[in-house]
């Protein structure tokens, strides 16, 4: 039994918005890649496998014994 033509027409927009949908998210992807790359080269100890400063550590230098 084929289709009334409005369920077509909402498949076939449907189709559309999903089309449109992935190319949004490819660009998103594509965003993130860029702004994680910025961000690893902003940060090269990061990127070389050392943990980041826990929020409890500060970046006071030692003090020396009296």
């Amino acid at each position: 039994m084929p289709l009334p033509p409005e369920h077509l027409q909402t498949i076939l927009d449907l189709e559309s918005r999903h089309d449109q949908l992935l190319d949004l998210l490819a660009d998103l992807e594509k965003r993130v890649a860029r702004v994680l790359a910025e961000c690893q080269s902003a940060r090269p100890a990061a990127s070389l496998g050392s943990s980041p400063q826990s929020p409890t550590e500060d970046n006071r230098p030692a003090r020396a014994a009296a």
